[in-house]
């Protein structure tokens, strides 16, 4: 028999199969299917003899013939029509995951080596810092202080009493 000339869709806008039938076909580009609405008094009862379901598609092939797929049968044909398509959209779409999901881990990888880059350079700018040591001063009394303002490079000495005594005695 070969391919259908024409497919025609027989459907009613009050069945909830038939609005779910159309929305899928024309989700997945399902177009060359030509809908005739059945709610019309006429038309219903033209095909009231031998459609007794809708959805309904009539394949109508060149010599005259025509096959005839009612409600379930419809709704089948269309599940094995789409699926190659399905498959296609659900490989584009895991293909494009994949895709971003190793985007953002070479992204993420570039980040923790800048991070890492980052804390290297500061370690060594740490480094590279004189390190200042706090100066201890001790007084006679016996109290400590620490001060860091002081050069470290030089000792302090506390001054002796004899010392005093004789800078009081020059004076």
């Amino acid at each position: 028999m070969g391919d259908p000339e024409s497919v025609v869709l027989l459907y009613s806008q009050y069945s909830e199969d038939c609005g779910q039938f159309i929305e899928t076909a024309n989700k997945y580009g399902v177009n060359y299917i030509t809908p005739i609405c059945v709610d019309n008094v006429k038309i219903r009862e033209t095909i009231s003899k031998t459609i007794k379901y809708v959805p309904t598609l009539l394949f109508i092939f060149k010599d005259g013939m025509v096959d005839t797929y009612q409600g379930e049968k419809a709704m089948l044909w269309l599940s094995s029509t789409i699926r190659p398509i399905q498959e296609q959209l659900e490989n584009k779409e895991r293909r494009e995951r994949e895709l971003r999901e190793e985007q953002k881990f070479q992204i993420q990888q570039e980040l923790m080596k800048r991070q890492k880059s980052r804390r290297e350079e500061e370690e060594e700018e740490e480094e590279e810092k004189p390190i200042r040591k706090p100066k201890v001063l001790t007084k006679q009394s016996g109290f400590t202080a620490i001060d860091d303002e002081m050069d470290v490079t030089q000792p302090i000495s506390p001054k002796k009493k004899s010392e005093k005594k004789v800078k009081r005695e020059k004076d």
